[in-house]
């Protein structure tokens, strides 16, 4: 069985042809496969895999009632609606959210993955950059406005900068993009030579 994403060779290609040709197909089971290359069913598809899904089932009139009336769209109160809402929050909160990462931001993770793809050396933790920002005074040291600060590499990544805590400073995200690709490191705010 071929897994997604993987290239099968011709010769293996031929022989699942082979195996398929000769298999005969049900009507619900090619009705299937077609919504399912499709990637969406329709409402009237689905309507139809119900009915096929439920064939032989007889609902009573007062069933199919309590159906309509349920499916009606009743408004629901706003107390039950933050009720469930804060179950929700308790049920898929913290270490049991399938995102969980033990605690640490999403934005950590896609930072360590743009490093590993541009195969750069080097990595710094979180609490280094906690530390270097508080250094600086949580403050920009290119314009001197307190926003929140973003990691910029004093050499670039893409000009074989590394990812350690030396090549990297604490800039408001203006700053950080007007400089671009360039290298530019700058001193503490305040702490500035002026010629």
């Amino acid at each position: 069985m071929s897994r997604k994403g993987t290239h099968l060779s011709e010769e293996h290609k031929k022989i699942i042809s082979l195996c398929n040709k000769n298999r005969i197909w049900s009507e619900e089971s090619r009705h299937k496969m077609s919504i399912i290359k499709k990637g969406q069913i329709p409402s009237e598809k689905h309507r139809l895999l119900n009915s096929i899904r439920f064939k032989g089932v007889k609902f009573t009139e007062e069933h199919k009632e309590k159906i309509r009336n349920a499916l009606l769209g009743k408004k629901k109160s706003p107390e039950h609606v933050k009720k469930m809402s804060l179950a929700m929050k308790e049920k898929m909160g913290g270490a049991n959210n399938p995102h969980w990462k033990g605690g640490v931001p999403e934005s950590y993770f896609s930072s360590q993955y743009r490093v590993r793809k541009l195969n750069c050396k080097g990595s710094h933790t979180n609490s280094e950059w906690e530390q270097l920002k508080k250094i600086f005074g949580n403050i920009c040291p290119s314009c001197g406005k307190e926003e929140k600060l973003h990691k910029d590499h004093i050499i670039p990544l893409t000009k074989n900068g590394t990812d350690y805590i030396y090549n990297i400073q604490p800039l408001c995200r203006i700053c950080n993009s007007k400089k671009k690709t360039k290298i530019i490191a700058y001193p503490k705010w305040g702490e500035r030579m002026y010629a």
